[in-house]
């Protein structure tokens, strides 16, 4: 009896853990020096190697980022005041989709589904 309850506690942190997205987005923001300006990144934190590395890879710096990460973690949504919305596949940054002449909205979420494999984005307007 024992045995089943914790084999059956144990169960769902096993399958929470592995679920679990390893990734953490957020934006820097420092002072530029030489243009005398202060600039925004994105960055990535590894949760399993606590490891913090500049995401999207060679990304334009600008002094207006916005990111949004749908739930899932598939996709990446940047809105710079210089090139507008930019959607990133987090697990191949060279897939990518600007959007800036599809709409003037901005976006405010989005959602994947992997069974109908679509992005649904979502915007006020």
């Amino acid at each position: 009896m024992k045995t089943n309850i914790l084999i059956m506690a144990l169960v769902p942190l096993f399958l929470i853990s592995s679920f679990a997205q390893p990734y953490l987005y957020y934006k820097v923001a420092f002072y530029d020096t030489s243009y005398g300006e202060q600039l925004e990144m994105i960055k990535r934190y590894d949760l399993s190697t606590n490891y913090s590395e500049e995401f999207p890879p060679n990304q334009l710096l600008s002094n207006y980022m916005v990111p949004i990460i749908d739930p899932t973690a598939a996709y990446l949504d940047v809105f710079t005041n210089k090139t507008g919305n930019t959607i990133y596949n987090c697990t191949d940054t060279t897939v990518n989709f600007e959007i800036n002449n599809l709409s003037e909205a901005e976006i405010e979420e989005m959602l994947y589904s992997k069974q109908l494999n679509k992005l649904f984005i979502f915007s006020k307007d």
